[in-house]
């Protein structure tokens, strides 16, 4: 499972390995040690302690009871007070990489819809020519690039992710 809060985003999974004493709990990953501690905080003592792991495709991680799970999800659906979630992270982090990420996923999940989002101003291919990704600042032929709510964007997204990562602040 996926959890994106207004401190960041972490994924759960179930620890299986059998005879582990962990075995059934969960395993709470993040790939920024704050987005985890973040939330790990608000729970009552003993708190988990998180650990590093330099290689790994997550590399803050830690394990939570399914109790501990629980109450930490009815703690985020408390914390749900705002009209738009985006707009909520914007105002607690400020313009991150977590920020702009959401608004790439957003799009990304968006596009699933069978009629797109505000239609009337969806994607759209640039004609002919060059086109400048507004994100991430690369520019070359305009088939490598889509209008998006009247933004020009990288269609690879992935590829645009990567490459605004050192710009914005974590």
């Amino acid at each position: 499972m996926w959890i994106l809060t207004t401190s960041g985003f972490v994924s759960a999974v179930e620890w299986q390995e059998k005879g582990s004493p962990k075995d059934g709990w969960i395993y709470l990953r993040a790939r920024q040690r704050e987005h985890l501690t973040s939330l790990t905080s608000r729970l009552e003592s003993p708190r988990p302690k998180v650990q590093e792991l330099s290689g790994a495709d997550y590399r803050y991680r830690t394990w939570l009871t399914r109790d501990q799970f629980k109450d930490l999800l009815m703690l985020l659906a408390d914390d749900v007070d705002y009209p738009n979630f985006k707009s909520a992270v914007l105002k607690k982090q400020g313009a991150t990489k977590y920020e702009g990420a959401l608004h790439r996923v957003w799009s990304v999940l968006a596009s699933m819809q069978p009629t797109s989002p505000y239609a009337r101003f969806g994607k759209t291919k640039l004609k002919r020519g060059k086109g400048k990704c507004e994100d991430c600042g690369v520019s070359g032929p305009a088939s490598q690039f889509e209008n998006y709510l009247g933004r020009t964007l990288c269609k690879n997204v992935g590829d645009c992710v990567r490459r605004m990562s050192p710009k914005l602040p974590v």
